[in-house]
């Protein structure tokens, strides 16, 4: 899997957690909002989701979500409990949008990630989630979301596969991808794969998405 697929298919994923967050504001008591996502999220991915630090929201025209030491489980099969660590989550999200649909987010910070991505000898990999099959597989167009903006910041990924001499660890010092609606995709990456230095910048038409 290419690094620049996997942070486009962990950006999808925690949009989707953010979007969850967001419609659950609307339909249940604030106080439950914490134990609530995390309940939703067990339902969505099958795994459990640990916000250590807290949730806390900011109401206005826009809405903003922020969540610290975010970590989601790996499943039952794997040797290690963490498949993904959030020090620092950042959602904005356009009010209106929670009513008319589709979900706006119009910035989504991640800043300090830390994922394993693990491969065993049966071919399961940790990175497949139940129930979100189906909605990954959906064109984009067709997802409860739009993202404008998404940033990841000092995110260090590795991948293990019993087929592999070693690990394959991507790090990435920065990864920008903006989509403002009518405009063109500009996405920017600088990091390293496997010890090399590695940097991209890619722009694509105003209909191309590249989540």
């Amino acid at each position: 899997m290419k690094p620049s697929a996997i942070f486009r298919k962990l950006a999808l994923l925690l949009a989707t957690l953010v979007a969850v967050a967001a419609l659950l504001l609307f339909t249940l008591d604030l106080g439950f909002l914490q134990g609530t996502v995390e309940k939703q999220v067990k339902q969505l991915t099958g795994r459990d989701l640990t916000i250590n630090k807290g949730l806390s929201i900011s109401f206005g025209r826009e809405l903003e979500i922020r969540a610290r030491d975010v970590r989601l489980a790996n499943p039952e099969w794997a040797e290690e409990e963490t498949f993904a660590n959030v020090f620092n989550l950042h959602a904005v999200i356009d009010t209106w949008s929670l009513w008319k649909g589709p979900v706006l987010i119009r910035k989504l910070e991640v800043d300090d990630l830390t994922v394993k991505l693990l491969q065993n000898e049966d071919e399961q990999v940790n990175w497949a989630f139940e129930g979100m099959a189906a909605t990954t597989a959906e064109p984009a167009d067709s997802l409860p979301f739009l993202l404008e903006y998404v940033s990841f910041l000092d995110a260090y990924v590795d991948f293990n596969s019993p087929r592999l001499v070693q690990p394959v660890v991507a790090v990435m010092d920065r990864f920008e991808q903006s989509n403002p609606y009518g405009q063109s995709v500009q996405a920017v990456a600088e990091g390293s794969l496997g010890g090399r230095p590695m940097q991209l910048e890619l722009s694509a038409g105003p209909r191309e998405r590249l989540l």
